[in-house]
């Protein structure tokens, strides 16, 4: 990122700083506190959070950001407590300015839909001969569907975190990087089990392809 550029840049730099200390990357924060650096340098130049120019500048964004996201407001609202607590006397934004909360329409399959739904993964899997959809999309949409777990964290995990022996899962820095442990049942261990097996017949297949090559061609393996 860029350097700060209005009379509060000290003062975002060591509200940063604090906010690394306690183990937070802050990326979203920072970004916003920039914004309004960027937007304090030329209206006023204040070294302190000033009412008039705080608010002008949420409502600016307001209208220019689509999304129902509002997080630039409790980032602004952190920075101003942040200054008070080191008396620096500066506006906290009013509690009136809140986040829209985004209600999601919850639609919720039933058996006979989600058997449909895996119906049709098996029956891609059995006429594709790539590993990617034979094997990794099946798990994916398993592993969704026995833990609950939100789809980054099927598409980020790691092996290293699979502990079928010992019957859990862990993900690692996930929501506000926290990390938990998902307890294996014995319906998907029993499914993980047998997409292993074939995994590991998978590539003895193709190993054994790749010796039928090399002998049949005297090709020298790599």
């Amino acid at each position: 990122m860029n350097e700060f550029k209005s009379r509060l840049g000290k003062s975002i730099e060591s509200f940063l700083m604090f906010k690394h200390s306690v183990g937070l990357l802050y990326q979203t924060g920072e970004y916003y506190l920039h914004n309004f650096d960027k937007y304090n340098s030329v209206n006023g130049n204040y070294d302190y959070l000033d009412k008039k120019t705080v608010e002008n500048w949420v409502h600016q964004l307001k209208e220019h950001t689509h999304s129902q996201y509002m997080g630039y407001m409790s980032y602004i609202r952190e920075f101003g407590r942040y200054l008070n607590s080191i008396d620096n006397k500066s506006y906290i934004l009013s509690d009136k300015y809140k986040s829209v909360r985004y209600k999601a329409n919850i639609y919720l399959f039933s058996n006979e839909e989600l058997h449909k739904f895996f119906q049709q993964i098996e029956l891609h899997k059995s006429k594709t001969s790539k590993i990617k959809e034979s094997l990794v999309l099946p798990a994916i949409f398993h592993f969704l569907y026995y833990f609950g777990a939100r789809c980054k964290e099927a598409r980020v995990l790691e092996r290293k975190d699979v502990h079928l022996d010992l019957g859990y899962i862990d993900i690692i820095g996930s929501k506000a990087y926290r990390d938990r442990r998902l307890f294996i049942s014995t319906e998907s261990k029993a499914f993980f089990d047998k997409l292993l097996n074939r995994k590991l017949n998978t590539s003895k297949n193709k190993i054994k392809l790749q010796n039928k090559i090399i002998n049949r061609w005297n090709i020298m393996p790599l």
